[in-house]
């Protein structure tokens, strides 16, 4: 009886407990890049990617050159309060609207800059186009931390 009266408190204390919050996450850092060692994003692409939500699409956009087939690196460093699946999504625009391509969720760690990145092979004037990256956590898809726009010629 007393185990039943025991577990009967636990279910009460558990279903009292909150849930547990989002991990608050901010994009530190962003870089398109042919190649990352060490877990940095080495010749990155120019000129220099941006979070277009810090910019508002007012730079001019990265430039990715196609011709010898390549993969292309997106490359992030993030602050996190928790553990989250980090999610990229790729989108390509070849003149008949974005289509999505590729989505990329990579699991991070608290920290103040956890580095992470995704990638997606280039074909010679297959993938010729306006691209973009679409930063958000798999917990919250529809909430945009970072998007991060190139060009592929």
């Amino acid at each position: 009886m007393r185990m039943l009266a025991l577990a009967f408190w636990l279910v009460g204390v558990i279903t009292l407990l909150p849930p547990q919050a989002a991990a608050e996450i901010s994009v530190v850092e962003v870089a398109l890049a042919e190649e990352i060692l060490d877990q940095q994003p080495l010749s990155p692409a120019q000129p220099s990617a941006y979070c277009e939500k810090d910019h508002r699409g007012q730079e001019t956009l990265p430039i990715i050159d196609s011709s010898s087939g390549k993969v292309v690196y997106f490359w992030n460093r993030v602050k996190s309060t928790r553990g989250s699946v980090l999610r990229h999504t790729w989108f390509m625009n070849a003149g008949h609207g974005w289509k999505q391509v590729a989505q990329v969720d990579l699991n991070i760690l608290t920290s103040p800059g956890f580095r992470a990145w995704s990638s997606k092979e280039i074909a010679p004037a297959i993938h010729v186009g306006e691209w973009m990256v679409v930063v958000s956590t798999a917990e919250e898809p529809n909430t945009v931390h970072c998007i991060v726009r190139f060009r592929v010629v």
